[in-house]
């Protein structure tokens, strides 16, 4: 089903583990920096282009929006945010032209945001095997794979993974939104997860692992 962003999507497990999904639209700068306190404007500060500041920004006034609360986030050297909080222990950003999605957890978690007007099948052969594409039948389906390699290669907390060959896609499941997507290296399984996508609106599909 299509729904309109904004979006709030909060449910835990029958372990009680924690987990929300937020999507909305990034807002005009100015907006954001009404909203925004003075560790918002220390995390955008090293960012000259406007458009980074604003996405990263935009996250994160959503983010304490949607928690009703302050928090704090400290990068890795990947420049991956990890969150120093109780509640939720890990999150995952992403964002294209005009909107962002953000996932909390309390065990590893990803999430991909994308246009679907973006020419997946001009560049399908370079991240997809030619059994993957043989498992697709549409645009979206392209959009699908991709985001769902981006969204396992940030659950898999590899550096250099090879997304074509050391993520693979196995399922997709239109009628439940879901994908199923492998993780090895070497020999090694580092994930293996099932995903959920929606559509926040006719234009952008989100995949997300929580």
């Amino acid at each position: 089903m299509k729904s309109n962003a904004p979006c709030v999507l909060q449910c835990s497990d029958s372990a009680g583990a924690k987990r929300m999904l937020i999507i909305d639209y990034i807002p005009p700068m100015e907006a954001l920096l009404a909203e925004a306190n003075e560790a918002d404007l220390r995390a955008v500060a090293p960012f000259t282009a406007e458009s980074r500041r604003r996405e990263r920004l935009a996250w994160r006034v959503m983010l304490r929006r949607a928690l009703g609360r302050e928090f704090e986030v400290e990068y890795l050297p990947s420049g991956k945010p990890q969150l120093r909080d109780a509640e939720f222990s890990h999150i995952s950003v992403s964002h294209c032209r005009d909107m962002v999605a953000v996932a909390l957890s309390t065990r590893e978690c990803g999430v991909d945001v994308e246009l679907l007007e973006r020419r997946f099948a001009a560049v399908a052969e370079r991240y997809m095997s030619p059994e993957e594409i043989s498992l697709v039948n549409s645009d979206v389906e392209r959009a699908i794979v991709w985001s769902a390699k981006e969204v396992l290669y940030k659950m898999a907390g590899t550096e250099g993974l090879d997304l074509r060959r050391e993520i693979r896609i196995v399922e997709i499941n239109a009628a439940e939104q879901s994908v199923r997507g492998v993780v090895e290296r070497r020999g090694e399984r580092l994930v293996e997860r099932s995903l959920r996508y929606c559509y926040p609106d006719a234009e952008h599909i989100v995949l997300y692992g929580l």
